[in-house]
């Protein structure tokens, strides 16, 4: 089965990375890569498998990339606000292409949490507090993610609260200072 933008997709129950995960969904297209709900099957927990494809997945620059995503997530491990990088490798069963695991985040995006919520002037202040909070952490670090839109963002519900989670460190870079 072939996806939009020409990359291959993976069919749900599948079993990938040698049987480490079995894919349950297709949740998200990016231009570069297929997001999958995925089931690791050791643990039974649900992760986000990000599988590079389409044309990106013979350039040189892609893997690096995707990769870079997962260096700089693990530079923030256990950050509550930060999607967690649970690992990455290749795929086997489809061309060997490069995937990298991450903590799989039940909720949508900020942009489609604020238009669910209507004009809550209160709750977009205190999610914008929250983000500049990550991102201070982040800059501390000596990181600079330049990839910030709310596509971006999640929004987990955590006690009935929503917790913005900031991913897709790809275009992350590191600054001496």
């Amino acid at each position: 089965m072939t996806s939009r933008e020409g990359h291959a997709a993976i069919d749900d129950g599948s079993l990938v990375a040698g049987g480490r995960y079995r894919i349950d969904e297709e949740i998200a297209k990016g231009a570069m890569c297929l997001v999958y709900r995925a089931t690791d099957v050791a643990t039974g927990r649900a992760v986000a498998l990000k599988v590079l494809g389409g044309k990106y997945a013979r350039r040189d620059d892609a893997r690096p990339r995707l990769f870079a995503e997962q260096r700089y997530s693990s530079l923030f491990a256990g950050h509550p606000m930060i999607v967690a990088a649970l690992g990455h490798g290749e795929l086997p069963e489809h061309d060997s292409a490069p995937y990298l695991a991450l903590e799989y985040v039940d909720g949508p995006t900020l942009s489609g949490y604020l238009r669910s919520r209507g004009d809550d002037t209160p709750l977009r202040l205190q999610l914008l507090r929250d983000l500049a909070g990550v991102v201070s952490v982040v800059h501390a670090a000596g990181v600079v993610h330049r990839d910030i839109k709310p596509r971006n963002i999640m929004v987990a519900t955590v006690e009935g609260s929503p917790v913005p989670k900031l991913t897709d460190f790809g275009l992350a870079t590191r600054v001496e200072g």
